[in-house]
C-alpha cells in the first residue's frame, strides 16, 4: 500500500462523519419523546379540563336541584292559598250569616214590640 492510500482527506472525513448521529440530529430526535416537563404540562391542562368538567356538572346538578325546590315551592304555594281560599269563603260565609241572622234577630224584636204593644196595652 501507499502511504497516500491510508491518509484521510478532509472530503472522506465529512461524507462518513454525516453518516453518524450529531448533536443537533440527537436534539430533534428527542423531541419526539415525552419529557418531564411535557409531562407536567399536560397534568396541568388534564387536571383543569377536568375542574371544568366537574364545575359544569356541579353547575348543572345545582340547577335541577334549584328547578326541583322551586316546583315543590310552587305545589306548596298554591296548596296554601287554596286552603287559605278555603277558609277565607268560611269567614265570608259566617259573616254574611252574621249579618242575616242579625237582621233576622231585628225583625223579630219588631215583632215582639209590636206584638206585646198589642196584647198589653188593650
Amino acid at each position: 500500500m501507499s502511504p497516500t492510500n491510508n491518509l484521510v482527506t478532509k472530503d472522506f472525513f465529512k461524507n462518513e462523519m454525516k453518516s453518524f448521529v450529531t448533536k443537533d440530529f440527537f436534539k430533534n430526535e428527542m423531541r419526539k419523546f415525552v419529557t418531564k416537563d411535557f409531562f407536567k404540562n399536560e397534568i396541568k391542562r388534564f387536571e383543569k379540563i377536568f375542574r371544568q368538567s366537574i364545575g359544569l356538572d356541579i353547575d348543572l346538578k345545582i340547577r335541577e336541584s334549584e328547578e326541583r325546590v322551586e316546583e315543590k315551592a310552587q305545589k306548596r304555594q298554591s296548596q296554601l292559598l287554596n286552603k287559605l281560599d278555603d277558609f277565607l269563603k268560611e269567614v265570608r260565609d259566617s259573616r254574611e250569616e252574621r249579618v242575616t241572622a242579625g237582621k233576622q234577630l231585628s225583625d223579630h224584636e219588631q215583632r215582639l214590640e209590636k206584638l206585646e204593644d198589642t196584647v198589653f196595652v188593650h
